[in-house]
């Protein structure tokens, strides 16, 4: 019976590993499926599955990402990729939570996330790292724990701003604490963004890092009011590439 398969079918092929990006995404999955919580319902415990906004990260980004730290040589513990889909959003977004284990969220829009160049997504990837390696935990504590004080002492105080005036002073000095924290806060972020993209160029190189940002700004128009904390693609391609974005007026056209 084997000599027949093997003549019909030809000799055994060699074993082929898979991909690292496919051995990523099937642990994400199993991270998805592993906790299903419970509740009690009548005296009884009904299991459901928790619905998650976190979904797969598409097999491409993993593949990048798996390729850029093999690239980089990328010495601290690699984050873990989480990504999101908003159907709000035109432009793509990397954010980074430093204050708790090492995650590097992509937030990319529902509509034309497949439409995304490999060398955006590495550029994406790239800069989220570098913030990733670059962030002070410390810093980014001092500031968060200024803002949380300042605020319980403002809400403690409040009550009693209209009987006491030294109640009124406390007040509006926690109140002008809550302004400097939260300034802190945004300056800090901009400031690793931005620290996160000089560590790009050298990782990349000033060309790719400069060609990644303007196809990222392709995608529809620069929001008009930035999200906190985090720069416009402009900022960051006037930084970089020492040039401005170029404007489309959508009511012009060129008749030859």
């Amino acid at each position: 019976m084997e000599k027949r398969l093997t003549a019909y079918y030809g000799p055994a092929l060699p074993p082929h590993p898979l991909p690292e990006a496919a051995w990523l995404q099937l642990r994400d999955q199993l991270e998805q499926a592993r906790r299903v919580p419970l509740r009690k319902q009548g005296g009884r415990r009904i299991g459901y599955t928790r619905v998650r906004r976190q979904q797969v990260v598409p097999a491409s980004f993993q593949e990048t990402f798996a390729a850029l730290l093999s690239q980089i040589d990328y010495r601290r513990p690699s984050p873990d990729l989480r990504c999101h889909f908003s159907s709000r959003l035109i432009q793509p977004l990397v954010r980074t939570s430093p204050l708790g284990r090492g995650q590097l969220r992509l937030t990319l829009p529902a509509q034309s996330w497949q439409g995304l160049q490999t060398l955006e997504i590495e550029v994406l990837l790239a800069a989220g790292l570098a913030r990733c390696s670059g962030a002070s935990r410390a810093l980014f504590l001092l500031s968060r724990a200024l803002l949380a004080a300042s605020l319980l002492l403002a809400v403690a105080a409040l009550p009693f701003t209209g009987v006491d005036r030294r109640s009124l002073w406390i007040f509006c000095l926690a109140l002008a604490c809550c302004v400097v924290g939260a300034g802190l806060i945004s300056w800090q972020e901009r400031a690793l963004a931005f620290q996160g993209d000089r560590q790009a160029v050298q990782w990349l190189g000033r060309e790719r890092v400069c060609q990644g940002l303007h196809l990222l700004a392709e995608h529809g128009r620069p929001q008009r009011r930035p999200t906190w904390g985090e720069p416009s693609l402009s900022e960051r391609i006037a930084r970089v590439c020492g040039s401005s974005v170029k404007t489309k007026d959508e009511h012009l056209t060129l008749v030859g």
